[in-house]
């Protein structure tokens, strides 16, 4: 809807732009941008540049108005820059502030759990969902620093995924995705999963390397 009164409003004068403008702001939307939509550029692909671009107060927002058209990719690249921006807020404000943002937002934080979840089902399982969209998500609930207690379904979903999709793992992404168990899950870490790797890794020619994520 504010993107059709974007370009609508962009076709007329600056005072129309700028009204749009004020009002995706006070939405919390992250800024649309003037201008044609480039040819072949489809509607998966800006909502991606969205989230990328987003500021931690605007990412669960876009999750919010758009949830019906996040596939995996969009949920792995959200919970990618969930954990970067509350890992800096960590490092600026100290280790309760994630938690305390966490908790204000808590009804759309679910709401992230519960379209993670549903995303990596085993009937929603798909070509799309491969390694590297699995590690990142492993990543970014990891840097989230949140509570296994009430994340232990989305970490027994993981592995799960993990399981199913082994194939489709590069040495990156089970790197990435060790790591993140290790950090989060520690002593409930499913031993399969780092077994499953070493076996695959030991098996390519360049074997494990270490990953600093």
């Amino acid at each position: 809807m504010l993107r059709r009164l974007w370009v609508a409003s962009a076709r007329r004068s600056p005072r129309a732009v700028a009204s749009v403008r004020r009002g995706c702001a006070a939405l919390g939307a992250p800024p649309i941008r003037a201008g044609p939509t480039r040819p072949g550029r489809s509607r998966a692909v800006q909502l991606s540049r969205a989230i990328s671009a987003a500021t931690l107060n605007e990412l669960l927002p876009l999750l919010m108005r758009h949830s019906d058209e996040f596939d995996i990719r969009h949920v792995s690249n959200l919970w990618n820059k969930l954990g970067r921006r509350l890992n800096a807020l960590h490092e600026r404000d100290g280790p309760r502030a994630p938690a305390r943002w966490c908790a204000e937002w808590r009804d759309e934080m679910t709401e992230l759990l519960g379209q993670s979840l549903w995303r990596l089902s085993p009937e929603r399982l798909g070509d799309a969902c491969g390694g590297r969209e699995i590690a990142t998500i492993a990543h970014g609930v990891a840097k989230c620093r949140l509570s296994y207690q009430h994340t232990w379904r989305l970490w027994e979903a993981l592995a799960e995924a993990a399981r199913a999709r082994a194939h489709t793992f590069s040495t990156k992404d089970h790197s990435i995705t060790l790591w993140a168990f290790a950090t989060s899950v520690r002593r409930e870490s499913p031993r399969d999963l780092f077994q499953r790797a070493a076996a695959a890794e030991l098996r390519s020619p360049g074997g494990l390397r270490a990953c600093d994520p």
